[in-house]
């Protein structure tokens, strides 16, 4: 897979199929994915959240509902709202440009990643359904952490407090005697081939 390249210049990496299976069964088992879920695609093709949508919906037979191309922000809400989306993947600055009369009451399970996700964002989109905080770069198979849902008013900054990682990612956070204080390392078989245990 290729990185998103926030850098400006994406880069290959290799992960494993025990990654990506990994990932499959943490995605459905958290999220409650069945074949019955409608998965929404709103990520780029070359953006690596786009396995993870991928993922979710082909794994247990879920209907992979694909936006048109160019659609994204305020528009995505339209898509989500008509197809009926039960499980919908964005970043928080798309999610931030969603009012709040766009048509989300299908969504049963919403995952933002990719960015610091604001309590704002919290308190509007929580109520009514799972919301989830997921991080991860492409090394670790896309998601090194995923915390429980999320509850308004009661917001954790980082992911890890109280999250897990998925499957196949162990996680260790620097307490000052190996690394810098909240430095957050990864290993295990979700970690990219060449990678070995690294910093993220």
């Amino acid at each position: 897979m290729y990185t998103s390249g926030s850098t400006g210049r994406p880069k290959g990496v290799v992960v494993t199929h025990e990654g990506l299976a990994n990932l499959a069964v943490e995605e459905r088992v958290r999220f409650g994915v069945s074949s019955g879920s409608r998965v929404s695609q709103v990520s780029s093709p070359s953006f690596d959240a786009v396995v993870y949508e991928w993922l979710m919906a082909f794994s247990v037979g879920a209907r992979l509902v694909v936006a048109p191309p160019g659609v994204f922000g305020v528009w995505v809400g339209g898509v989500v709202g008509r197809e009926g989306v039960s499980h919908c993947f964005v970043t928080p600055s798309v999610l931030a440009t969603l009012g709040s009369g766009v048509g989300l009451g299908s969504v049963r399970v919403l995952v933002v990643a990719g960015e610091v996700c604001a309590p704002e964002l919290v308190a509007r989109w929580a109520p009514g359904r799972e919301f989830f905080n997921a991080y991860g770069p492409t090394e670790v198979t896309v998601q090194a952490t995923v915390g429980g849902p999320l509850v308004a008013g009661v917001w954790c900054r980082w992911v890890v407090r109280g999250g897990g990682g998925g499957g196949g990612v162990g996680r260790v956070v620097a307490s000052g005697a190996g690394g810098v204080v909240g430095e957050l390392y990864v290993a295990g078989s979700g970690v990219a081939r060449g990678i070995g245990v690294g910093r993220v």
